[in-house]
């Protein structure tokens, strides 16, 4: 199953029951610049997105998107894969619509749209739960999963289940809220939701990407009065690589979230090429921080 550059599949709900739900079933699936979406404005929850394939590539700016701006939650996202899920790169043209955060282009300043899976809510409903289910999750060049909450609903929560997860070459995965990445307002009083990675493995944070100047991050951040979310980690091998960060922050009145991690053996080095430290930290200048819980049975730094 392949989906172009510019192709779209919206699901979209302004009335009062739940939306239409989207399946997409194959043995491979490459989604090339494409977008795939569930809206939902009204009293009634958005439709599931759930995607099922041996492997699963989002690139070049292709987005799979659950929104909800109403009362109700949005529609939650899966994603399946038997084998192996990649997500990387973003649009280099800057003329794909989409959500983007905080990564731009170094030259222009332009936010870029970058491929990922993102729930986003902003209004009263909560943002529907983000969940990959993969033998090898790969996040590479941008690629990006995130969760943002810019109204009173509480973000949704991002899970993974895997043997291994790779970061690398600036890849997020990201919970967020209180802020606007289109206006860079701060905006609502939700909660962002929690980050669990379940790794049966290798957990790999590691990298910079020069040309998006962007880290390789697992982040939770809050930046108005909702608290911020918590990062859960497990896995047999977590690594901290080459200016990679793993970071609880707030930028503003609410808490910021907790981490905790479990692990046989965890790993921080190194640093990138502008001089910035790997690094498992909390910080927060107007509120609590979050606790740092790291449970294992051997520690590098």
């Amino acid at each position: 199953l392949s989906l172009s550059r510019g192709s779209s599949i919206v699901a979209s709900n302004s009335g009062t029951g739940p939306g239409p739900e989207v399946q997409l079933i194959a043995s491979d699936i490459q989604l090339d610049g494409a977008s795939i979406q569930s809206l939902t404005t009204g009293d009634g929850a958005g439709g599931n997105i759930s995607i099922t394939g041996q492997t699963n590539h989002l690139m070049n700016g292709t987005q799979i998107v659950s929104s909800t701006s109403g009362a109700s939650d949005g529609g939650n996202i899966t994603i399946s894969a038997t084998d192996s899920v990649s997500i990387s790169g973003y649009d280099p043209t800057s003329t794909l619509s989409g959500i983007s955060t905080f990564i731009s282009d170094i030259n222009t300043g332009v936010p870029l749209v970058t491929s990922g899976v993102f729930s986003s809510t902003s209004g009263g409903g909560s943002g529907g739960s983000v969940r990959i289910n993969a033998g090898t999750a790969t996040f590479d060049n941008a690629g990006t999963i995130a969760s943002i909450a810019t109204g009173d609903g509480r973000g949704g929560d991002i899970a993974l289940n895997v043997r291994n997860l790779n970061i690398q070459n600036g890849g997020l995965i990201l919970n967020t809220a209180g802020l606007d990445f289109t206006s860079f307002e701060f905006k609502g009083n939700g909660r962002a939701g929690d980050i669990t990675i379940v790794a049966e493995d290798s957990i790999q944070v590691s990298g910079f990407n020069p040309n998006t100047f962007a880290e390789s991050v697992i982040w939770s951040w809050s930046n108005n009065t909702g608290d911020g979310g918590n990062i859960t980690l497990s896995a047999s091998n977590i690594s901290v690589q080459n200016g990679g960060i793993i970071q609880s922050i707030g930028s503003g009145t609410g808490n910021t979230g907790s981490i905790s991690i479990t692990a046989d053996q965890v790993s921080i080095s190194g640093f990138d090429e502008i001089g910035n430290s790997s690094q498992i930290s909390s910080i927060s200048p107007a509120a609590n921080s979050g606790t740092i819980t790291i449970t294992v049975q051997s520690v590098n730094i």
